[in-house]
């Protein structure tokens, strides 16, 4: 019976198995169920399904958690007081009138206890005996029944505590290699809460230390002779004694471990979802990337076609139909196939003559007539009109963006002429 009651608590490996089954299946069909009856709404962009999605998610592991917590507390295994039916703040005198008592009731002498009520008041006087001594009273509260197996190298509260620090030093060796070797191999290298896996552990590594040098629950003397060795004359605040009033220290530190371990399962497995979900990463992979610029070069490919067929056909629209060269070939195969582009540059070959400036007295006579469509001011040639008004668009744009000689010389003229116009109108008006 004691052997039992010593055995620490087993942890839930079926509940570590339905962490990576049971939410992601629930969160399925039970997001499948509220669109089915229009209790949310059916999303109709995938950014508002995915935060729907993740929200459900969290609600789901959220309630499987609370569920593995309560369900672990209660197959928590009872403590020695349970047995004796008192509180373990019970006194030195409460806790033997309650062993008296117990005694009255399942004694072996008393009829009708049998074979196993004789074992449990076997099991019961050891619980007894152990805990009427106030040294190992003082390491069963933070150690559990193991301490019962240390009397042999342990005397003092002192050798109780190094001997269980150690003992507890391998769950946090572990603990912290195996989160080590979760970020390096496990997780990915943005992965946003392995910093806070880092935080928790260490904040609920210094809770049970904290537990363990607190003072004792029971009224009795810290300073007798008997736990000599360890004084403690500060009091803290335990909200889990708060909480659970009757369980012992080793029990909160119990506890604790199965808090942080579901804490750190929801902790991996909720907030990556919430992030990824209203924080979407904006980063591309090497293959969306690769992906995204072959459709930009498409795109680029067709807008630079459609581009210069544009501006092409503009072109020939202005210049005259039988100045225009395009070989008989070129108008019978695709449409525009003669037409360049960026990706195909071709010289666009201006009608012959008509930007042709240069002395008449070096030329031919037979290019006099077209020279003289590009000369003649008169001339009714619409590139003859286009240039013109390019070349004095250009100009006055370039006089008056630079700041230099050019434009100062065409802001006095500007200003000559309109004093002179302003002279003129005054000698009007006086005549």
């Amino acid at each position: 019976m004691l052997e039992g009651v010593s055995s620490s608590m087993p942890l839930p490996l079926f509940s570590l198995i339905g962490w990576s089954l049971v939410p992601d299946f629930v969160t399925k069909n039970l997001l499948s169920s509220l669109h089915r009856f229009k209790i949310l709404p059916t999303p109709k962009a995938p950014a508002t399904h995915r935060k729907q999605y993740a929200l459900t998610f969290a609600c789901v592991v959220l309630g499987y958690l609370s569920y593995n917590l309560i369900d672990s507390s209660r197959s928590m295994q009872s403590n020695f007081y349970h047995f004796l039916g008192v509180s373990p703040s019970v006194s030195e005198q409460g806790l033997k009138a309650a062993f008296r008592q117990f005694a009255k009731k399942n004694h072996p002498d008393r009829p009708g206890v049998g074979r196993e009520g004789e074992e449990l008041f076997v099991a019961v006087r050891d619980m007894y005996e152990a805990l009427k001594n106030p040294t190992v009273r003082f390491a069963y509260d933070r150690f559990g029944p193991d301490v019962l197996e240390w009397s042999k190298t342990c005397s003092t509260p002192r050798e109780y505590i190094e001997h269980g620090l150690m003992n507890a030093s391998g769950y946090h060796i572990f603990v912290g290699f195996f989160l080590a070797f979760w970020s390096l191999v496990g997780s990915s290298k943005s992965d946003p809460v392995s910093f806070w896996r880092y935080i928790l552990f260490l904040t609920f590594g210094v809770a049970e230390i904290g537990l363990i040098l607190s003072p004792p629950l029971s009224s009795q003397s810290t300073t007798t002779s008997a736990i000599e060795g360890l004084k403690t004359t500060y009091t803290t605040f335990n909200p889990l004694q708060t909480l659970f009033p009757h369980r012992t220290v080793h029990q909160h530190i119990l506890f604790l471990h199965q808090l942080f371990l579901f804490l750190s399962i929801a902790l991996s497995r909720v907030v990556p979802v919430l992030i990824s979900a209203f924080y979407p990463d904006q980063s591309l992979s090497p293959a969306q990337t690769q992906e995204l610029s072959h459709q930009i070069q498409q795109l680029s490919s067709i807008a630079d076609r459609e581009t210069s067929i544009a501006l092409h056909t503009l072109l020939h629209s202005v210049a005259s139909s039988d100045t225009t060269q395009t070989s008989p070939s070129s108008r019978a195969g695709i449409p525009h196939e003669h037409i360049s582009s960026l990706a195909r540059p071709r010289p666009f070959v201006l009608p012959t003559g008509i930007l042709d400036l240069s002395d008449p007295r070096t030329q031919s006579p037979d290019k006099i007539s077209h020279r003289h469509i590009a000369q003649d001011p008169d001339s009714n040639h619409p590139l003859v009109h286009l240039v013109q008004e390019i070349e004095e668009l250009i100009i006055e744009t370039n006089i008056k963006k630079e700041d230099g000689p050019l434009r100062s010389t065409w802001e006095a003229a500007i200003r000559r002429g309109r004093k002179d116009d302003t002279l003129l109108d005054t000698s009007f008006i006086a005549n």
